[in-house]
């Protein structure tokens, strides 16, 4: 079970674990969450990000050396890869982890069908590292968010995805 689930469900702990974003098989809808309106008057307005463009990943299993264990390591695709470091913004349901230390996600789905409990994969959620001390979100509000996205791939205890210096987009929701 997932550190950070809270609904007591477990899943299935096997190096046999063949898991590809694309085909993961869901029981709910896709929500689509589109930001259809923004008005970013400087020239390095982000773009938007799509939860189906973060879907292009796979998963290897790799030993890591500082926790003495195996983990399922993101092999990023292509055009993935080219989205690093740039800015963009996402809309999503925002997933309060820590509201004292002001750590939150953003996810495709809302907290009943989250990814810490295997429901979904790493792909559908995005960590929060806001640029200013974020405000109090609650759970599964629907927000848009900005920031430039950075890719993990070595760091087993946080997200495979990450926006830093994020900053909500206020007008948008």
């Amino acid at each position: 079970m997932s550190n950070f689930c809270k609904h007591g469900m477990s899943f299935n702990d096997s190096n046999q674990f063949a898991y590809k974003a694309n085909t993961l098989k869901e029981n709910i809808n896709d929500v689509y969450l589109f930001a259809n309106e923004i008005d970013l008057s400087n020239n390095a307005a982000p773009q938007r990000l799509t939860w189906q463009d973060l879907a292009e990943v796979t998963y290897v299993v790799k030993f890591n050396n500082q926790y003495k264990m195996d983990f399922q390591t993101p092999v990023f695709g292509k055009t993935v890869k080219s989205f690093a470091g740039k800015d963009f913004y996402i809309s999503g349901h925002v997933i309060p982890l820590d509201v004292k230390q002001g750590l939150y996600a953003i996810s495709k789905y809302p907290y009943s069908s989250c990814y810490f409990c295997g429901k979904s994969g790493p792909e559908s959620v995005v960590s929060l590292k806001f640029k200013n001390k974020p405000s109090k979100y609650k759970l599964d509000k629907v927000k848009t968010f900005k920031g430039t996205l950075k890719l993990n791939d070595s760091n087993p205890m946080d997200f495979i995805y990450i926006f830093n210096d994020t900053e909500e987009l206020v007008n948008l929701n």
